[in-house]
């Protein structure tokens, strides 16, 4: 999905973090630059992949996520002339490869609640939790480098993105 993007330059880095199937030989396959590495968790396989690039900005794609159609296009329209430091989605949760699933286990496709992602998030908002999915993100490479980038401390784990957003 992130190959197939239309209406934005895409260089896609696929960082292998010590898994043992194929994913990285698959991902070559598709055309992907794969850069493996043992494992070290989810914000040091981010962190790697964005020091590989010299890309301006910076989306991130989970290994159990795609993008929608146009998503990298209408982020970086949306970022164009404006003062934010990263573009954020709504998204639809789903269970297996193509069935939509809503929290709670009753079937159909859930979007992030109306105003969930609001059209402009600010430290306040985001000190009351994190709305936010990491694979929704367009971040500008600049705002990322000085914010440190992800931190890879272990007990940050599942939540290194939201101290991101907030360091953002």
């Amino acid at each position: 999905s992130a190959l197939a993007q239309e209406g934005a330059q895409v260089e896609v880095i696929v960082v292998d973090d010590g898994s043992d199937d194929d994913s990285g030989a698959v991902a070559q396959a598709a055309g992907a630059r794969v850069i493996r590495q043992d494992n070290a968790g989810p914000a040091a396989a981010r962190n790697r992949g964005v020091a590989s690039t010299d890309a301006p900005f910076i989306a991130f794609l989970d290994a159990d996520d795609r993008f929608l159609p146009g998503k990298l296009a209408a982020q970086l329209a949306a970022l164009e002339g404006c003062d934010a430091e990263a573009a954020f989605t709504d998204v639809v949760l789903v269970r297996d490869a193509d069935t939509p699933e809503e929290r709670g286990g009753v079937g159909g496709a859930r979007r992030q609640g109306p105003g969930a992602v609001p059209e402009r998030l600010d430290l306040d908002r985001l000190l009351m939790g994190n709305p936010l999915v990491c694979s929704s993100a367009l971040v500008i490479r600049e705002a990322f480098e000085a914010a440190g980038g992800f931190d890879a401390d272990p007990v940050l784990v599942a939540c290194e993105d939201y101290d991101l957003w907030l360091k953002l």
